[in-house]
């Protein structure tokens, strides 16, 4: 296998479990497993959806692969090397390299801290050298905002443009992976495309590597290349969107689909493509 058919972030086997209340005071504790055998991996350069109803495993499987929990068992790796036994160096680059742009933008920002003050907290986090004021004033371009915002607070901008600047913060440590958990579902329909255009154009641009965590058929079918559907913990099925959405081979996977764009009497399905 040659370094270009090795994915960059990879999953084999990894279950999660987490021990539950007792039940009764002398019983043993319950486990849930919220993660069943999980494969997923990721190309450099490549778009993948990861889609499931609430409670699939979409959460659980996304802590893991930002480096937020370690699994029970199964091998995590980043660039071909176990996350989790590296040593501190390895485990440095894995967390300057994997950023997170999380669903609503207002509360991942501190109210009392303006754009500038945010933008440059993971630069002194990851101990990035470098000229900082020139990185920060980069990654505003590269989103398409201006200097001016960084004397700005959160609550001055829209939905829309904060969601650019949490992408920015994102962005300020130049990752080659960014994991964007429903980046746009909290944002107005006019402004979703707005933002799932700047995440393609980024993919192309910086050769990121972006996996999209949502529910939305019709978000994954615009963004990603290939999709993996999670029922009840496990990978049921994975695909391009157009083969997936229009002929799902395992029966959860088509069970899923079927109810998702039966909605509204089939509008976003005939949308999909």
């Amino acid at each position: 296998m040659t370094p270009s058919q090795i994915p960059i972030i990879q999953t084999i086997g990894v279950c999660q479990e987490y021990k539950l209340p007792r039940t009764s005071l002398f019983g043993e504790r319950p486990v849930l497993a919220a993660l069943k055998n999980v494969d997923f991996y990721a190309m450099e350069g490549e778009s993948v959806g990861i889609v499931g109803e609430s409670g699939a495993g979409k959460s659980t499987l996304t802590r893991i692969l930002v480096g937020m929990e370690k699994p029970s068992s199964g091998s995590f790796k980043f660039k071909n090397q176990e996350v989790w036994s590296s040593d501190d160096e390895f485990k440095a680059e894995f967390r300057r390299s994997v950023q997170m742009v999380l669903q609503n933008p207002r509360s991942s920002f501190d109210p009392r801290m303006t754009i500038a003050q945010s933008l440059l907290q993971p630069l002194k986090g990851l101990k990035i050298g470098g000229d900082h004021q020139k990185r920060i004033h980069e990654v505003l371009d590269q989103v398409g905002l201006g200097v001016d915002s960084l004397k700005k607070y959160p609550y001055e901008f829209s939905g829309g443009q904060l969601q650019r600047v949490a992408i920015a913060r994102a962005l300020i440590p130049n990752p080659k992976i960014l994991i964007a958990d429903e980046p746009v579902s909290a944002l107005d329909v006019s402004i979703q495309a707005q933002v799932l255009n700047l995440l393609n154009d980024l993919v192309k641009d910086l050769n990121l590597t972006l996996i999209l965590i949502t529910h939305d058929l019709s978000v994954v079918s615009y963004v990603t290349t290939r999709v993996a559907i999670m029922v009840n913990g496990e990978i049921a099925e994975v695909d391009s969107p157009k083969a997936l959405f229009q002929n799902p081979k395992s029966t959860i996977a088509k069970s899923f689909v079927d109810s998702v764009l039966t909605v509204g009497k089939g509008i976003e399905g005939e949308s999909l493509f």
